[in-house]
């Protein structure tokens, strides 16, 4: 039985996880400086962390009031025979304004959490 230190490969390159994929990806061992030849990880730099995507919501609850709003113009002609797609394209649209009202809240609290 062949004995391995747990975390490292064969070739003393160091096994780091990668987050969100559960597998562990061969990485540069610590304090081993560049790679020979200039392969990959040569002179490799350190990039900054991700921050997660923090976009203005306003825009996304209009889009989504113009969508059920288009859905009822397409929707109006056949209101006779389908008059339930009517009435789910008015609820569609009424229940925006509550969502739009709140994302306008949220994206005042964004603007001053990043003045300060």
């Amino acid at each position: 039985m062949r004995s391995r230190k747990r975390g490292i490969a064969r070739d003393g390159a160091r096994l780091t996880t990668v987050p969100g994929v559960g597998q562990s990806q061969p990485g540069p061992a610590p304090g081993a400086g560049p790679a020979p030849g200039g392969g990959p990880g040569a002179g490799a730099r350190q990039q900054p962390a991700l921050r997660p995507l923090d976009p203005p919501m306003v825009p996304f609850a209009i889009g989504g009031m113009a969508a059920w709003l288009v859905a009822l113009i397409v929707v109006l002609p056949f209101r006779d025979a389908h008059e339930d797609w009517f009435w789910i394209c008015v609820a569609g649209f009424l229940w925006g304004i509550p969502g739009l009202l709140t994302m306008i809240r949220y994206d005042a609290r964004r603007r001053r959490r990043r003045a300060a």
